[in-house]
């Protein structure tokens, strides 16, 4: 199973060269890596945070 949609590649330096390590699996560091997300879903998301339509204004520290 790859991963959906258009994404940038992560790459670790070793002495044999670059490795593409896009598909490896962070989950040894408990949740790491349990969400894919593109950057037009993360700009959707910091949008509502930034523009108050995720958090009751109460509850962020502006």
């Amino acid at each position: 199973m790859g991963i959906p949609g258009p994404n940038a590649h992560g790459y670790v330096k070793t002495k044999n060269g670059a490795v593409d390590v896009t598909r490896l699996n962070p989950s040894i560091a408990s949740a790491g890596g349990a969400m894919i997300s593109s950057t037009s879903d993360l700009t959707t998301y910091m949008s509502a945070l930034l523009n108050g339509r995720l958090l009751k204004p109460s509850s962020s520290p502006r």
